[in-house]
């Protein structure tokens, strides 16, 4: 997904090799784990389902992880790592204390054990660009392969069914069957293909276009109103990430007044009954049951403040009013399950993600202002720009898909979902390697005698050195020729 070659462990320039390459071999294992994984392939071919593939893989590759972890730990990554086993944690005690012990139990583990383990073979096996490229190439490849079957199945109509008075798009397998969860995969992608897409060549571009008209019809056909509060998120996210954002703004606003008018209108209709209750006359019964979903969560909240176990809502709606659907919303999912303690560790959980990659974006851009300031040259430095502009788009995106994710968590009970996961691993990765690249661009600048503090990487600085800032060199020049 790259122009240039990355860094090698041999590269002269540095005494020991800055980034740690993965073991391949484990290494692509990972990455068929984690297509398999997305793409559900126990469901897509039964019999790996019977010899549970995806555990096999998964006993091989967490211990190799827990091993690879250890190696250059950062401080910055603590936060997230503390508030992982603290979540995890208070997910098991609450295992322990449920109504439905056994229920609880099968919840955890197969959705929050299992996706910590992802996390945990993120933040292991992601320790280099080339390995940063790989991932996100093999991530895309997945999602690329479900907005594929979405939009065959829009040609063909066999995905798309009659709900809610709408011809929605559904997906094939039962991870993301639901309307609402088929528009979730692919919102999360947008990020990736926004960000990304200004350093790919020319042919990954046609490629991007294309994973981008597949994520269009799926996130349209859907009719997930869910879904479409998250496109608007995704893209006030976009323009808030904008180095312009009055530009930014004006064009997205244009091209929406371009489109709209394209949109079929059932789905046109769709998007602005977010803003009509008809439940009262019953012209609508979605947003009248999610009310009732709701006064419900908030009276068992209410009763059980400390909780009442991992996934255990819809069975104890079940028990007192005889109504089984979950809480369709992330928060109160948090709170009906796990209490006041698990609304606190939560809250921890997703700040330090959010100040993980918050950190990396000043960082990394502050990198690549030092960079310039410094006039290195050669391919050396080409590539390691290169890299550091990659790892900037990726924390940019994953910043904006936890935006994604904390909007659609309004309207679904995604507690126990990968994503989580996949971000926490993720920003201790990013962590990692944007100390690695400070440490290869001071043993660039000590190759060619140009030798610098630590310390002009600080983010705290509020201004670089006049030495480092092209711009103030270019104003000196003008005032003393």
């Amino acid at each position: 997904m790259a122009t240039n070659q990355p860094l090698r462990r041999n590269r002269r320039t540095t005494e020991e090799p800055v980034y740690i390459e993965p073991a391949w071999p484990v290494f692509l294992l990972f990455l068929g784990y984690m297509m398999y994984m997305y793409l559900q392939g126990g469901v897509r071919w039964p019999v790996l389902g019977q010899i549970r593939f995806e555990f096999l893989m998964g006993i091989v590759l967490v211990p190799l992880a827990v091993v690879a972890v250890g190696r250059r730990s950062v401080s910055q990554e603590k936060p997230v790592v503390g508030w992982s086993f603290a979540l995890l944690g208070t997910m098991l005690i609450m295992v322990a204390l449920s109504h439905f012990p056994a229920f609880s139990w099968d919840v955890f583990w197969n959705r929050g054990v299992k996706f910590a383990a992802y996390g945990l073979c993120i933040a292991a096996f992601v320790s280099s660009p080339r390995a940063l490229r790989w991932f996100l190439a093999a991530f895309l490849l997945a999602f690329f392969k479900m907005g594929l079957e979405g939009l065959l199945g829009t040609i063909t109509g066999s995905l798309i069914w009659q709900n809610q008075e709408i011809p929605r798009l559904h997906g094939t397998t039962p991870s993301y069957e639901h309307p609402n969860s088929f528009s979730g995969t692919q919102l999360g992608v947008l990020p990736y293909l926004y960000f990304l897409y200004p350093l790919l060549p020319r042919f990954w571009k046609i490629l991007a276009i294309v994973q981008l008209i597949l994520c269009a019809n799926v996130i349209m056909r859907t009719g997930s109103r869910t879904g479409y509060l998250g496109f608007v998120a995704a893209m006030l996210s976009f323009i808030w990430l904008a180095k312009k954002r009055a530009r930014a703004a004006i064009v997205t606003v244009l091209i929406a007044l371009m489109v709209v008018p394209m949109i079929p209108s059932d789905y046109v209709g769709r998007f602005s009954s977010i803003f009509e209750d008809k439940s009262e006359v019953g012209a609508d019964t979605s947003i009248g049951k999610r009310k009732e979903i709701l006064e419900d969560a908030t009276e068992v909240f209410l009763s059980h403040p400390f909780g009442i176990g991992v996934g255990a809502f819809p069975l104890v709606r079940n028990e007192l009013f005889g109504r089984k659907q979950d809480t369709h919303n992330l928060y109160l999912e948090v709170a009906t399950n796990m209490g006041i303690q698990g609304i606190i560790v939560f809250i921890g959980f997703v700040s330090s993600i959010w100040a993980a990659l918050s950190r990396v974006r000043r960082r990394l851009q502050r990198h690549l202002e030092v960079l310039s300031g410094l006039g290195l040259r050669g391919e050396a430095i080409t590539a390691h720009t290169a890299d550091i502009q990659m790892m900037l788009a990726c924390a940019k995106a994953t910043w904006a898909f936890l935006i994604i994710r904390l909007v659609l968590g309004a309207f679904g009970m995604d507690m126990y979902e990968i994503y989580w996961w996949f971000m926490a691993g993720l920003a201790v990765a990013l962590l990692r390697l944007a100390s690695a690249a400070e440490r290869q661009t001071l043993a660039l600048a000590k190759a060619e005698g140009r030798l610098e503090e630590p310390s002009i990487f600080n983010e705290r600085r509020r201004a670089l050195p006049r030495r480092l800032n092209p711009a103030a060199a270019s104003r000196d020049a003008v005032r003393n020729p």
